[in-house]
């Protein structure tokens, strides 16, 4: 009696380990399979690739810039997308967990990036990032249908979860491109033009006014009081502009000394000299005719400046233009499209 006892308490103890094991494996095989249906939920999502009209990659390249910091080591930060950065550690967690099979890591892993399309801002989803989006969906959707499978190798799991990764880096890299992308007016090609953009303005009219360089001022209003003054007064009010136009060179900033303002500039300074060599042996009518040139080299002056400020807006717009017909270019692969797009870019920007 004593035995049957003992084998009754053995029995029912197997049982319950059994059970136990049964219900153990029917979580996982649970979790497995809605992890994997979660999977197949998302495939239509990551593949909305979004066109961009002019005025939204404007908007889109404004919040960028406002949102989107890359660090010295090529990582990123965003601002108020947490969504983001937890991606990039549940990624780095299923590369560092010593059990590659650890389904619970690929399911955190999934979720971050379910969360990562269903959050992404509006600034993030341009087509080419969005390819990789897509690209970070197959690696792991490659990486859950192995870990359903028992007969697949240790090294594979291993081989999925640095396709993963890599992914991930690529998505980040690609985010740093696009934040790069649309500060490409302030790239190496327009440097020169940073400060230059910041300072010089326009009206209506064309006429060009510049922050803290009053000197500019002065020869505006010298060249309008010579213009305006009786032909025997004007001969006293062009050596007062030409006074004044050689303090304004000396005092001249670097940023106003770019290649066509210069050369309008030097236009100025050759009329000038020209007038000076002359005005002591020429007779009225010729001095005045040569102040008449040195009125028409400062107008132009002032549209060079003008077409310099200008080019910025143009160098940008055009840049955008054809940066958007290429993206949008569906009929090509998209490693040719984002070819073409960065070529075309660069060609507007150093037109």
């Amino acid at each position: 009696m004593k035995k049957i006892g003992i084998s009754l308490i053995v029995a029912a103890a197997m049982v319950a380990c059994n059970n136990e094991k049964k219900n153990t494996e029917e979580l996982v095989e649970d979790a497995g399979n809605e992890m994997q249906q979660a999977y197949n939920d998302i495939g239509d999502v990551s593949r909305e690739y979004v066109s961009y009209t002019e005025n939204e990659a404007e908007s889109m390249a404004q919040d960028m810039k406002t949102n989107v910091q890359v660090m010295d080591d090529g990582s990123v930060n965003i601002s108020n997308f947490t969504a983001y950065g937890e991606l990039q550690n549940q990624v780095k967690n299923l590369s560092t967990s010593p059990n590659v099979r650890d389904e619970m890591n690929s399911e955190n892993a999934y979720q971050a990036f379910q969360t990562f399309v269903e959050e992404m801002p509006a600034y993030l989803k341009t087509n080419v990032i969005m390819k990789e989006v897509d690209d970070v969906e197959k690696a792991m959707k490659k990486l859950v249908a192995d870990l359903e499978d028992e007969s697949t190798k240790e090294s594979t799991i291993k081989d999925h979860i640095e396709d993963i990764q890599e992914a991930v880096e690529d998505l980040n890299d690609e985010i740093v491109d696009a934040r790069l992308r649309f500060d490409g007016y302030e790239d190496e090609e327009l440097a020169n033009y940073a400060d230059f953009v910041s300072n010089v303005n326009y009206d209506d009219e064309g006429i060009i006014t510049i922050v803290d360089f009053n000197d500019y001022e002065t020869v505006k209003t010298d060249r309008m009081n010579m213009m305006n003054a009786q032909e025997d007064q004007k001969i006293t009010y062009a050596q007062t502009l030409v006074t004044d136009f050689n303090s304004m060179l000396n005092n001249m900033p670097e940023y106003l000394k770019v290649d066509d303002v210069m050369d309008a500039v030097e236009d100025v300074q050759k009329e000038m000299k020209e007038y000076q060599d002359e005005k002591a042996t020429a007779t009225l009518d010729e001095n005045l005719e040569n102040l008449e040139e040195i009125d028409e080299a400062l107008y132009d002056l002032n549209k060079e400046m003008l077409k310099a400020r200008k080019k910025y807006d143009e160098n940008r717009r055009d840049a955008i233009e054809e940066y958007l017909e290429e993206l949008n270019d569906t009929d090509e692969p998209m490693s040719q499209r984002l070819k073409e797009a960065r070529e075309e870019y660069n060609e507007e920007m150093n037109d």
